[in-house]
């Protein structure tokens, strides 16, 4: 009885690496979804092109998209387009904000079949900012406490006048 669990939770466990899940880039009618994501830098649109083609042929089918981007740490959606209509191709540039990993999932909507899946899991690379970006910000935030300061030190003098002997 253990062999025939241990045989059953190795069966159950190969069964996604083996196909034998299903396959949720294809429809029964030999559709094939493809999401393809360029690399993800912060600070720099990544280009995020799906493709929904018919098999073996080339040629590409009506179908309305849906398409959700999702922020895994926050467990937050941060994009969603909702059953757009497109030619069988949708490309999108889009500016992620922050360096962490996110789910992309397209779901293709075909008349008269089922819905066709593709998700993607990406890691967003951070990048410092340059010298250029920095020294601006950090001179301009010491030059507004350096005139708080100033203009502090001068409303003193003037409101506040010494008693006279």
């Amino acid at each position: 009885m253990r062999a025939a669990w241990i045989f059953l939770s190795v069966v159950f466990a190969l069964a996604p690496a083996a196909g034998m899940a299903g396959d949720s880039k294809g429809g029964a009618d030999g559709l094939v979804a493809k999401l393809e994501v360029g690399p993800a830098v912060v600070g720099q649109p990544s280009r995020i092109d799906w493709r929904l083609t018919e098999g073996k042929s080339a040629g590409t089918v009506p179908v309305r998209l849906t398409l959700l981007i999702t922020h895994l740490e926050k467990e937050k959606r941060v994009f969603f387009l909702n059953a757009i209509p497109t030619d069988g191709r949708f490309s999108l540039r889009f500016h992620f904000t922050d360096g962490s990993a996110y789910r992309i999932t397209s779901i293709g909507w075909v008349q008269g079949s089922g819905p066709i899946q593709e998700e993607r899991e990406i890691n967003v690379t951070a990048v410092e900012p340059p010298q250029q970006a920095i020294y601006p910000s950090l001179f301009l935030f010491l030059a507004v406490i350096a005139l708080g300061l100033a203009a502090g030190r001068w409303s003193r003098s003037i409101f506040f006048l010494p008693p006279r002997d």
